[in-house]
């Protein structure tokens, strides 16, 4: 198989393989049976069939994954920045879904045939696809300004704000970091001033040495 000879795995491939190692984590921190879930990578991934694992020396096998992870795209594109929101499931999730997820965005947009699409570049492809769904979260956006429902009645102040549509978490404006600044002893609160567990030591107030 064309992975076997070192090469990374295109677009179809390397889908599959990320659903797989997300079943591992599953299995991590579900009690599953772990080392099933990651025999299977390693049999999508090398080609050889999870059966042949069964024996390995676990060194050997932990050694092997890290080996595929390092042959797999490394992806740094902000539709992939990892985040802390939890997924919700869906009533019409399936499996092997992302795949025809992907490959049907792609399609649609550009009129490609699935074939040629399983065989595109990772990165290639999800820049692609980020592009597709931020003109369409752009364009709902807008449709979504112009209708009655993105703004709220305030009774009190007899005014309506507009209320966004939520953006995915990649496409929000990222938090700066607070801006330190230096300013005169004398400007500091009079008296013994106690703020344990306030602030973090590095934006704790400091005198000045001159």
């Amino acid at each position: 198989m064309w992975w076997n000879r070192g090469k990374s795995p295109r677009l179809k491939e390397w889908i599959r393989l990320e659903t797989q190692k997300e079943k591992i984590v599953k299995a991590v921190e579900g009690g599953n049976d772990f080392p099933s879930e990651l025999f299977q990578y390693l049999a999508a991934f090398l080609g050889v069939s999870s059966k042949q694992y069964d024996q390995s020396d676990w060194t050997l096998i932990i050694e092997a994954f890290y080996f595929c992870l390092s042959k797999s795209p490394q992806v740094k594109l902000p539709i992939t920045t990892p985040s802390n929101e939890s997924s919700k499931e869906e009533s019409w999730d399936y499996p092997e879904r992302n795949w025809h997820l992907y490959s049907h965005l792609l399609a649609k947009t550009y009129g490609w045939e699935l074939e040629y699409i399983s065989c595109l570049q990772v990165e290639e492809a999800l820049a692609k696809i980020q592009e597709i769904i931020v003109d369409d979260q752009l364009s709902r956006e807008f449709e979504y300004g112009l209708s009655e429902v993105a703004y709220h009645y305030d009774k009190h102040s007899k005014t309506s704000k507009f209320v966004p549509l939520p953006r995915p978490h990649w496409m929000r404006t990222k938090i700066q970091p607070i801006k330190k600044s230096l300013i005169p002893k004398a400007l500091l609160p009079m008296g013994v001033v106690i703020a344990d567990g306030v602030l973090p030591e590095d934006l704790m107030p400091k005198e000045i040495l001159h």
